[in-house]
């Protein structure tokens, strides 16, 4: 890797991890923001995703929830970010190889899961 294509991906996945934490700080704001804000941040996933693959996005993926379940002040807003809509991003493209019916199942196992181990805690 070209030493200039690394400073672009470690300033990517920088912008993108601080305006995934900035999203989910303003969605304290807004009543009902909870599961909506923390779904736009987990959107910040898509791009170092798509572009650098699956390696670089589970790392931004833990960077972002540290520092959700640090700083953000609503907790649940950062486990749904860590538990369900963090890391689906990253996942997708894996799930969507299964055969239809077991994607499904599988996604909506996943889904209730993750859910339910937010509930809990």
């Amino acid at each position: 890797m070209i030493v200039g294509e690394k400073s672009k991906q470690i300033a990517l996945c920088g912008m993108l991890c601080a305006a995934a934490i900035v999203i989910m700080v303003l969605g304290v704001i807004i009543p009902y923001g909870t599961y909506v804000f923390s779904m736009l941040a987990g959107m910040a996933m898509i791009p170092v995703c798509y572009e650098y693959g699956a390696k670089q996005g589970v790392l931004l993926w833990i960077a972002i929830s540290l520092l959700a379940l640090m700083l953000v002040p609503d907790k649940e807003m950062a486990l749904m970010f860590t538990l369900l809509l963090g890391w689906y991003p990253i996942a997708k493209p894996y799930l969507d190889k299964l055969k239809n019916p077991l994607r499904w199942i599988a996604k909506l196992a996943i889904c209730n899961l993750s859910v339910i181990l937010v509930t809990l805690m």
